[in-house]
């Protein structure tokens, strides 16, 4: 009898520490689908703004340029 109550207490164990790794599994899981929605969001981001750089060069880079100038005294040869 008590054979057969350590094979169960054995099998009890052994399945919660299953259970428990799937739950550890599925948490990583989890995790990696919000790092990489999180990388994408950020990806996105950085795109949209360089567009709206390159669309909006012709405000900011006549500024830049002279800012450039200003601060080296470049002058055009």
């Amino acid at each position: 009898m008590s054979k057969f109550y350590h094979s169960l207490e054995s099998e009890k164990y052994f399945l919660s520490s299953l259970q428990s790794d799937q739950q550890i599994a599925r948490q990583k899981a989890r995790a990696s689908a919000e790092q990489a929605i999180t990388n994408l969001i950020i990806i996105v981001l950085a795109v949209a703004a360089g567009f709206y750089a390159i669309k909006s060069m012709p405000v900011w880079l006549p500024v830049v340029e002279s800012s450039f100038h200003k601060i080296t005294n470049y002058r055009y040869i």
